[in-house]
């Protein structure tokens, strides 16, 4: 069965979470973890959370794209996850990104680049995230991980970051499970390169937002999470 994760983190700052909370859009699907509850599977239980801990929008991603249950907005409904348009995201035409490029989904030992199931996030999206980060000064991220069938022979993962500098991360670039780091005027960057490594790009963003995490099972990130216990 595919697996999607197409979350918002966020760095949480005084008085940010009221205007979470009053937006149209993100207030639907937001989240707020600040302690973790008992009974979580042993990976997500032993994380440390920041004091001011991690605030989560979820789940983003086209919801246009209902037409079977391999869909990524079908998968989410059918598991009772809330599902935001990313099309509601609309951004400054001025705000310079680093463009979405190609999104490589490693399928059954082949690469395809921008493959149906997993296109690339839209850009006024991103734009939308940074104007947010750069208006009320927080770090703000989007990660996306999909998985699907036995021994992960499908799998895909990036993530665009937000905050004092920009810089993406792309997993399978040129080869499978390379995962490339992007900055603004620099060369790209090879971080991690093995088959080893479960989800090494969540385990890099986490650790952008103070969260200290160890690195993956076999299992999804927040596979089991009560997201219900943290609804803001």
């Amino acid at each position: 069965m595919p697996q999607y994760i197409s979350h918002i983190y966020i760095k949480p700052t005084k008085g940010f979470l009221s205007f979470l909370q009053s937006h149209p859009v993100m207030s639907t699907g937001l989240f707020y973890i600040r302690q973790l509850a008992p009974g979580h599977t042993k990976d997500i239980a032993r994380n440390m959370l920041p004091e001011d801990g991690l605030i989560v929008i979820r789940e983003v991603c086209d919801p246009t794209k209902m037409r079977d249950s391999h869909d990524e907005a079908q998968t989410h409904e059918n598991r009772g996850s809330p599902v935001l348009s990313w099309w509601d995201f609309q951004g400054p035409q001025d705000i310079q990104i680093i463009p979405p490029g190609n999104i490589p989904t490693l399928a059954f030992g082949k690469i395809h680049n921008n493959h149906p199931r997993n296109l690339p996030p839209p850009t006024e999206f991103l734009r939308s995230l940074k104007h947010l980060s750069a208006t009320y000064k927080v770090l703000i991220a989007f990660y996306h991980h999909y998985t699907a069938y036995e021994d992960r022979l499908a799998d895909s993962e990036y993530a665009w970051i937000f905050g004092q500098r920009d810089f993406v991360f792309i997993r399978h670039v040129g080869k499978p499970y390379r995962t490339v780091l992007y900055r603004t005027d620099e060369k790209p960057k090879t971080v991690y390169d093995s088959s080893a490594d479960d989800q090494p790009i969540l385990f890099s963003v986490l650790q952008e937002f103070d969260v200290t995490s160890l690195p993956a099972s076999y299992k999804t990130y927040f596979h089991d999470f009560n997201w219900n216990e943290y609804k803001a």
